[in-house]
């Protein structure tokens, strides 16, 4: 579509278009796409020239008697914009793809915050949800759970390397007490935080339930599980 200066025939043209466009989507419930878009040639303003622009629906539109409220927003989209030809004449398409589902990686500001997570192995019912929530914070967090090695792991390395670079622990506490493997990984902690590790490292105890025990030397910053 090419408009020398949008003259009123044009205007009256491409209104009466998107009004019959917007009673067919609204009778069978389908966003309106544009993929054609508006290109000036002789527009009063000079930098409007030889650019393309994608009308866009920012506010839902009200209907009246015999016409239609709409407020519109114009997104230049010249720099996705080419000339396809066509059986009589060339036009332009716009290539924007409203459709496409891959997503975008997130953004990283700094250094994702490493999160060490203990448990006893029978509340691992409770907290494996947890930490499928926090991987899904990735990039931003990165969180460390011991049941997602694997036989072939170096445990032990693999659990002191994770030590090592948390900036918070995690620990759930519920009335089982400490397990065999959690009871090791708080002695850990306590010699961590006593061997003056205690500014760099956020120790966030989660009582899973009212008879729950804080171990010794542990701050007492908590959270209540439900």
């Amino acid at each position: 579509m090419h408009h020398d200066s949008v003259p009123r025939w044009s205007e009256e043209k491409d209104a009466s278009g998107a009004v019959e466009s917007f009673r067919i989507r609204k009778a069978d419930g389908k966003q309106s796409i544009a993929t054609v878009p508006i290109v000036f040639s002789s527009h009063e303003n000079a930098n409007y020239n030889h650019r393309a622009y994608l009308p866009i629906i920012v506010q839902d539109y009200t209907e009246q008697v015999d016409w239609y409220s709409l407020r519109v927003l114009y997104l230049d989209v010249t720099s996705t914009t080419e000339i396809v030809l066509g059986e009589d004449e060339e036009y332009y398409v716009c290539r924007l793809d409203p459709k496409y589902e891959d997503h975008l990686e997130c953004l990283v500001s700094g250094p994702p915050i490493s999160v060490f997570i203990s448990y006893n192995s029978d509340d691992r019912l409770i907290v494996e949800p947890v930490y499928t929530l926090m991987s899904q914070m990735k990039p931003y967090v990165r969180p460390f759970i011991d049941s997602r090695m694997t036989p072939g792991d170096e445990w032990v390395k693999r659990l002191m390397e994770a030590m090592d670079k948390a900036d918070m622990w995690i620990l759930f506490l519920s009335a089982k007490g400490l397990g065999p493997g959690q009871d090791i990984e708080v002695q850990e902690l306590r010699g961590r935080l006593m061997g003056g590790s205690a500014s760099k490292i956020r120790v966030v105890p989660v009582l899973l339930d009212e008879q729950a025990q804080l171990p010794p030397l542990i701050p007492r910053q908590t959270v209540k599980g439900q």
